[in-house]
Order: C-alpha cells, then sequence, then structure tokens
C-alpha cells in the first residue's frame, strides 16, 4: 500500500442479491464471477488510481445488504466521502423506490460530511433490452432529479470503471474548489490588513 496519499473513503449501498460485490470485484480486479454467496457485515477492497499525475488511494466498503446486518452498517459509511446505492434494474420500479429511500434516510440521518457525494447505480442491466433499461432511467431520474443515476453491468463490464472514475473526479474537482476558497478568504484584503497590524503590534511587544 502506497503511504501520504490522500485516501477518499466510498461505500456501497443496497440490497441482498443486488450486485455490490460483483461490481467492486469487476472494478478492482477486472474480472467478473457470479457471486452466489452473500456479504457477511462488510468486506473491504483498496485499489490505488492516479489522475493528472498524482495518485489517490480507495477505500472500498462493500455492505452487506441482509436486514439482520443494518444496524451494523453507520459504522461503515460514516465519513465517507462517496456513497453508491445499488439497486437492480431487473427488480419492480417501487421496491427500487423504497430501498433508495430507505438508504438516502439513513445516510441523511448520519449526515457527517457536508461535501459527501451520493449517486445511485442500476446494476445488470445486461438483463434487460435496451428500451426496458431507457425506461427504467427515466423513471429514476424524473424521481430523484438531483442525483446522479449510473447504469452498468459487471458481467459486461458496461459503465463501471466511468461510475468509480467520475465520482472520484467529482470529489477531486471538490477539493480544489474548497482550497481555492480558503486560499481567497487568506488573500481577502481586510483579513491582510488584520493580520499585518497584529503582526507589528507583536513584533512591538
Amino acid at each position: 500500500m502506497v503511504n501520504n496519499i490522500e485516501r477518499f473513503k466510498i461505500v456501497l449501498l443496497g440490497n441482498c442479491s443486488v450486485g455490490k460485490t460483483s461490481l467492486l470485484v469487476r472494478y478492482v480486479k477486472k474480472k467478473y464471477g457470479n457471486v452466489f454467496s452473500s456479504t457477511i457485515g462488510c468486506s473491504f477492497m483498496a485499489k490505488i488510481i492516479e489522475k493528472n499525475n498524482i495518485k489517490y488511494g480507495l477505500d472500498l466498503w462493500d455492505t452487506a445488504g441482509q436486514e439482520r446486518y443494518r444496524s451494523l452498517l453507520p459504522m461503515y459509511y460514516r465519513n465517507a466521502n462517496i456513497a453508491i446505492i445499488c439497486i437492480s434494474v431487473f427488480d419492480e420500479i417501487n421496491e427500487n423506490y423504497k430501498n433508495i429511500n430507505f438508504w438516502l434516510q439513513e445516510l441523511n440521518k448520519y449526515n457527517d460530511l457536508d461535501n459527501r457525494y451520493i449517486v445511485i447505480v442500476g446494476t445488470k442491466s445486461d438483463l434487460l433490452d435496451n428500451n426496458d433499461n431507457l425506461n427504467f432511467m427515466n423513471n429514476i431520474k424524473n424521481k430523484y432529479k438531483n442525483i446522479p443515476l449510473y447504469i452498468t453491468s459487471s458481467k459486461d463490464d458496461i459503465n463501471v470503471n466511468k461510475l468509480f472514475d467520475d465520482c472520484v473526479t467529482y470529489v477531486i474537482n471538490n477539493r480544489l474548489v474548497e482550497m481555492n476558497n480558503e486560499n481567497k478568504e487568506i488573500e481577502n484584503p481586510k483579513l491582510n490588513s488584520l493580520y499585518s497590524y497584529h503582526k507589528s503590534w507583536c513584533y512591538i511587544i
């Protein structure tokens, strides 16, 4: 593991068997395998990426979907920079609404980061034809207008890299904006004047 690099915490949320583990395995290990065993509690993967010649560490948490583990999950999505809510395009749309609403409420309940990035991911797009996928996308977009939506297939490797790349890019750009705003505050003439006054005052003493 590379030390002294900025790290981002990414957590995958969603019901059992929606394909969270397959999504992570495809992204981290570049392979696909049917995952028949459910995740117990939470599993962890790590990945080092490079953007603009700068390396970043991704701490990827794959959470269990079974209800009996849900009381344990807040410890995993606390302080997460990115929360990915996974739903299956193959499930009934009303069931997907119910699941999305549940996870949004949970994240809001533990809203420990003001700049947390939340996205919705429809998995298993290979199970439907293009028209069905399009209908699914339109339904979700109309109901959750302010949340980015991705349609993925771990099996066919569709939009998996784009999903994670876009999420990390957003967080990095947001950090740069925050840093620029902080620098502008420091460069504020009134603050500089105040700083100079106290500096000279301390010097005289």
